[in-house]
């Protein structure tokens, strides 16, 4: 029996960080992936687990993305006992897990179904139901006819968005919605944009790229299946699903797939851009209770760099399989994301839903970004780590767009070449790394 009590929101939160000996690491010969196994015990000081819980029934934590002002924003799901429905909302924490926020909850039934950062870095959209709402600098509602899908926003800030609709996405200028129409028998899936605001759509299955000038789609002869399309560090679009990391690459005329074999047999489908360059993505449990997944580093060239296994105790305390939904590189330089654990639908308080930091290094550099306003222009870095006071060295991804032009104690010196996008990886002596994003106009 549903009890109709007054809501009373608990957000407990603990960071079990204390240190744990060294990790053990096997050997995987053939492979190339050096996985980080830790015993059972204390949870290491490499990950860090904040139970994230509003004290009623079916409280799932879904979504997470971070801003640039270090905040993390999880979207959380639970039923209203009062109103006895479903509720969404979204919670605003620091990188110390400290609530900071809770946005009001959109009404009855409007289940979170996505969540970005804009391009501004600063504004968060999430999708809840059959709305839109944007939190922040360029806030604002938009009530569409059919449930929302996926979102993404371009460096111009047009916000384009799938629904669960007869045969159209929409665009959203200023909260001014264009609508670009395709066969009603197609339905739209993910949307992603480009560095050059090319917007690519997954219609039926299949990648699609639209033309907003003359509301065309251009079909391309490749299968999409995934949970998200990503616009990676080089540009390409990313998607895993099964076990496979896939790449189409996007600058040139004629688009490619590439597919790339992963050593785990599942993944949840979610990835990101880490601060080092590189790709990491989530992979699933076994399915047997004893493994509770964890993260992979990948380049964009395919290889597999790491393999780090997730404790019990920080991915799945209450010793149930958890599920992912959301996964992103924050400005500290650590890998956030969420997890749902405990037995999903039981009708009791689920303290096992949270956020899941993997630690990555403790480097920390000022500005955490860079839009320059015009080649030429300088830029000085001031890096930093936790007990360290060593030599540091700086390189650029990309040197025709920006370069480095000195190093000295804790600044780095950077200058704008040409147009583009690039990132300036610092590294220290113990071969920990930062990769600062830059952009010339």
């Amino acid at each position: 029996m549903r009890l109709l009590l007054g809501l009373t929101f608990i957000v407990v939160f603990f960071a079990a960080c204390s240190a744990h000996g060294a990790p053990v690491v096997p050997t995987v010969s053939g492979s190339g992936v050096k996985p980080q196994v830790w015993e059972e015990g204390p949870i290491p000081e490499q990950w860090q687990f904040f139970p994230v819980a509003v004290g009623v029934p079916d409280q799932s934590a879904a979504w997470l993305v971070a801003d640039r002002n270090r905040h993390v924003w999880v979207g959380l799901e639970y039923m209203d006992l009062l109103q006895e429905c479903l509720v969404s909302q979204l919670q605003e924490f620091n990188f110390s897990g400290t609530e900071l926020s809770m946005t009001a909850a959109p009404g009855c039934d409007n289940v979170i179904e996505n969540e970005i950062i804009g391009s501004d870095g600063e504004t968060v959209y999430g999708a809840f139901g059959d709305r839109i709402i944007g939190y922040g600098p360029m806030a604002g509602t938009f009530h569409n006819a059919y449930q929302v899908n996926r979102m993404a926003q371009g460096p111009n800030k047009d916000l384009y968005f799938t629904c669960y609709c007869p045969g159209y996405i929409v665009r959203l200028r200023n909260w001014t919605p264009a609508f670009y129409h395709y066969p009603k028998t197609d339905t739209a899936q993910n949307v992603a944009i480009d560095n050059d605001n090319r917007v690519w759509v997954v219609l039926s299955g299949n990648l699609a790229r639209l033309n907003p000038n003359d509301s065309h789609f251009t079909i391309y002869p490749f299968r999409v299946s995934a949970t998200q399309l990503l616009v990676g560090p080089d540009d390409n679009l990313w998607f895993v699903s099964r076990g496979v990391l896939s790449r189409i690459t996007t600058g040139t005329s004629t688009p490619a797939l590439t597919r790339f074999a992963l050593p785990v047999a599942s993944t949840t489908g979610f990835l990101t851009t880490g601060p080092d360059g590189n790709l990491w993505l989530e992979y699933q449990p076994n399915g047997t209770g004893s493994n509770s997944g964890g993260l992979l580093q990948v380049t964009t060239d395919g290889k597999v760099v790491n393999k780090y296994v997730c404790p019990v105790s920080a991915c799945n305390p209450a010793n149930y399989d958890g599920l992912s939904f959301g996964i992103t590189a924050a400005s500290d330089g650590n890998i956030w994301f969420v997890w749902s654990g405990g037995i999903t639908g039981d009708l009791f308080f689920d303290p096992y839903s949270g956020i899941v930091v993997f630690v990555r290094l403790s480097i920390d550099v000022v500005p955490s970004s860079v839009a320059f306003t015009a080649a030429g222009a300088t830029q000085a870095l001031r890096v930093s780590e936790t007990n360290y006071s060593g030599a540091w060295t700086a390189t650029s991804t990309a040197r025709s767009v920006a370069k480095v032009l000195s190093v000295s104690g804790g600044t780095v010196r950077v200058q704008a070449v040409s147009h583009g996008q690039a990132r300036i990886i610092i590294t220290d002596a113990k071969t920990n790394y930062v990769g600062i994003p830059v952009t010339v106009p």
